[in-house]
This record gives structure tokens, C-alpha cells and sequence, in this order.
């Protein structure tokens, strides 16, 4: 299907469930980026690196370390993930809020440091070669 969708210049975005089932059924060469987003425990690890592994076959992969609390967490995700880009998202207040309150982030109108980590890797999958953006 995402075959179909392919025009010059067109992004697809797809928010795919968890695990390891939609990232097997792939096709090659329909994927320039995954991102794997993985959570400072030990199951979200062992459950992106899975992921990170297969995707690594069809594009470039982002491990995004997701609900980051402190350096801890920052080290633990990327002692698992050393062969991998990575992007940070801090624990953010504001996102939880949004998550209960059934609502986007964006609409708090709050600059959070979570907002502002999306924002970044926004841009970075935007550019040509988000693997070499900073």
C-alpha cells in the first residue's frame, strides 16, 4: 500500500502498533526512515531493539528515547542502541496532561522542553538525510 503512495517529493507518516509484525510484512525499498521509540525499561529495550534490527534491513533507523528523565535513562537506551542514531524526548509534564486530557500538546500553546524535542525531530526526518542531521 505504501508502494501506491509514492510521489516525488511526498512524506508518508505512519504511526505503526508496537512489536515487531507490521516491521516483517515490509517490502523493500518503501522506507527511508524508522523510528524506533523506546522507553527507558528494560521491556520497551529489548522491544525496540527487536524493531530496530528489522527495520535496520529497509532505511535508516532513529532510536527515539522517549519520556527521558535524566542522564540515566539517556545512557541506558543508548548502551542498547550503540550502532544507531538516536534522538532524546525529556519526560514532559505538559504531554502527559494533554495524553489524559485527550488532546494534542501543541494546543496547551506551551513551549515544554518535550514540545520542543518533537519540534527538533520534526525537522531532523524532514531534512534529505535525517540520519546526518544533528
Amino acid at each position: 500500500m505504501l508502494g501506491e503512495l509514492e510521489q516525488e517529493g511526498a512524506a508518508v507518516i505512519c504511526d505503526l502498533e508496537a512489536g515487531v509484525g507490521s516491521l516483517l510484512r515490509m517490502s523493500d525499498g518503501h522506507v527511508d526512515v524508522t523510528l524506533a521509540i523506546v522507553e527507558p525499561t528494560v521491556k520497551s529495550i529489548e522491544a525496540a531493539t527487536r524493531a530496530a534490527a528489522i527495520a535496520s534491513g529497509h532505511g535508516k533507523v532513529i532510536v527515539v528515547a522517549n519520556r527521558v528523565r535524566d542522564d540515566s535513562d539517556t545512557e541506558l537506551i543508548r548502551s542498547a542502541f550503540p550502532d544507531h542514531d538516536m534522538h532524546v524526548i525529556p519526560y514532559d509534564a505538559a504531554i502527559r496532561r494533554a495524553d489524559r486530557e485527550g488532546t494534542a500538546p501543541i494546543d496547551f500553546g506551551d513551549s515544554s522542553a518535550g514540545l520542543a524535542a518533537i519540534a527538533q525531530l520534526a525537522h531532523r526526518i524532514s531534512r534529505s538525510d535525517p540520519v546526518e542531521a544533528a
